[in-house]
């Protein structure tokens, strides 16, 4: 309440200063270095006017509130990048949660879990308001990327990227295959060093914005040759 930002930084909350106003207890023993926070994001996830605190835990997936008060936990084997938006069936809040290399879990305004897709690798990165007829204001943006799969060193493959392009999923983990494709998007063979295949340039990177405040997001995919960008198809042309 002093106009000054605060940072958030692993389990505790820190003024402009640096200086520590708080960290969540999770009791005598707890390794905050080795369970740290993967990904925080803030959302007021039950909907009641105040922002809750979410953490990827780098196992399992914690929600707080601006006092430092461990709200719910729900048991994860590593989560990483996660994020909610009104997604479920009546516009209610969902935690879409991902975990390393093992899979999406829906999740609810108060931690329970309501499905798993271990098919699925990858992250929701954003929520994109994506107006068009018959589907919700809004989804997620779910970014795949492909699970260490070969011995290195091994060369890519341009085929693999139409499966490493992103799409929307909506708060039941359906995947919506909407962002056009078209060939000549392909990522070029490249050398993979790493099991981090997302390290070597083998994604697409994508986020959400309103790039000319018309009230609809564009959403902007990018490798390391090119960046689109994509309008709503309600956007009148």
């Amino acid at each position: 309440g002093d106009g000054l930002d605060e940072l958030l930084i692993g389990y505790s909350l820190l003024d402009h200063e640096l200086n520590e106003i708080w960290q969540i207890d999770f009791g005598e023993g707890f390794d905050y270095v080795g369970n740290h926070a993967d990904a925080i994001f803030v959302s007021d996830i039950n909907c009641d006017g105040e922002l809750e605190i979410l953490y990827s835990g780098s196992k399992d997936f914690l929600a707080a509130d601006f006092e430092g008060n461990l709200l719910w936990k729900t048991n994860a084997g590593h989560s990483q990048i996660s994020n909610a938006g009104p997604w479920g069936d009546e516009g209610d809040m969902r935690i879409i949660m991902s975990e390393k290399n093992m899979g999406l879990w829906g999740i609810d305004a108060g931690g329970k879990a309501l499905w798993n897709r271990t098919d699925l690798n990858g992250y929701v990165l954003s929520g994109v308001k994506w107006h068009r007829e018959g589907t919700p204001d809004s989804w997620g943006l779910f970014r795949p990327q492909l699970k260490p799969f070969e011995n290195l060193n091994y060369h890519s493959k341009p085929s693999w990227s139409r499966g490493l392009w992103p799409s929307l999923i909506d708060g039941g983990g359906r995947l919506h295959d909407i962002i056009p494709w078209k060939s000549g998007y392909s990522h070029p063979p490249q050398l993979i060093r790493a099991h981090r295949s997302y390290d070597c340039g083998l994604i697409y990177e994508a986020f959400s914005t309103d790039l000319n405040r018309d009230g609809l997001d564009e959403i902007l995919i990018y490798n390391r040759q090119n960046v689109w960008v994509f309008s709503s198809p309600d956007v009148k042309k």
